[in-house]
């Protein structure tokens, strides 16, 4: 009897491992929406700067919220957050992270010449810097778009091209 509780115990501690170990080797498009899912179940905090966030409009572009630019403008879009700074209440900083994916962008003079910086079903991830204070959103910065190992930040001059290039994909312009 003994025997058999204790390869029962061996055989879930086993699975669990494969488990794990597979969710690590994911490749992202898969990994981070299993993040997404599993935030949302043991987080309520997390799910609730998310959600709010996805309903923000896009800075210039006041017709199009933060959703539907990944959703639409992107495929298996993914939201995630990081905790930077937070009470034990849930008010404080967090890194919210918008992932999408198989996006196609032409950056036209990306080397200051007349190349053209192509990007074919490129990783996007958007990083936001956001304050959560008793339920409500407030100082959302836009801090980076990435574009797979590529950061843009809002004082470069091609952060806005992009930001343009994903819009037009989600309004179908």
């Amino acid at each position: 009897m003994g025997t058999k509780v204790f390869r029962v115990i061996i055989g879930i501690i086993i699975g669990c491992a494969l488990l794990v170990g597979i969710y690590f080797i994911l490749p992202g498009k898969y990994h981070y929406r299993i993040k997404e899912f599993l935030q949302g179940m043991f987080n309520k905090n997390y799910k609730a700067v998310c959600r709010e966030l996805k309903t923000k409009t896009v800075p210039g572009y006041p017709n199009v919220t933060f959703d539907t630019l990944m959703k639409k403008g992107t495929e298996g879009s993914a939201w995630t957050a990081d905790e930077l700074a937070v009470d034990k209440a849930g008010n404080g900083t967090y890194q919210v992270y918008a992932d999408g994916y198989n996006v196609d962008l032409d950056l036209e003079h990306v080397m200051n010449d007349d190349t053209t910086q192509s990007y074919s079903r490129a990783h996007v991830r958007l990083v936001f810097n956001v304050d959560y204070y008793e339920k409500k959103l407030t100082n959302i910065k836009l801090v980076k778009i990435k574009v797979e190992q590529d950061n843009y930040v809002p004082s470069d001059k091609y952060y806005e091209e992009i930001l343009e290039g994903l819009v037009e994909r989600a309004v179908g312009k």
